[in-house]
């Protein structure tokens, strides 16, 4: 176990105390791929969408009661419904993503953050579809 305070490493597990600077050990981490890893990994993950909705809500709806103004004024400019607005700009997402699966590695973000987007977008069409 490694010390969160001081990086002291212990050999014998089972310590209470850090004997460096007695501090209390912090649990370990869950193994990599255990039910136990994912579930901190989900919890860290809605963390990061709700985070990106919010962002996102600020950033394009600029209507606190309408949540999809934003692709309701593209629909309505375009002629099409806000749904298939909505999964335009997904789209963009998606091709990020599979680019970065063909081994592209030159985008503008993150993969991860592409990621994030297009599960924003996905949960805006649940909400999209539970308000018709």
């Amino acid at each position: 176990m490694r010390c969160p305070k001081c990086h002291y490493v212990a050999s014998s597990p089972g310590l209470e105390r850090c004997p460096a600077c007695m501090s209390e050990w912090s649990s370990p981490s869950p193994k990599p791929g255990s039910r136990e890893w994912l579930a901190e990994r989900f919890k860290a993950y809605t963390e990061a969408i709700v985070a990106v909705r919010n962002d996102g809500q600020k950033e394009y709806a600029h209507d606190e009661n309408n949540v999809f103004a934003n692709f309701d004024r593209a629909g309505k400019a375009l002629g099409v419904e806000r749904e298939k607005v909505l999964m335009i700009f997904a789209q963009k997402h998606m091709d990020g993503i599979y680019a970065h699966l063909r081994g592209h590695t030159s985008q503008r973000e993150d993969v991860r953050g592409r990621i994030k987007d297009l599960i924003c977008y996905l949960m805006l069409l649940w909400g999209m579809i539970d308000e018709s």
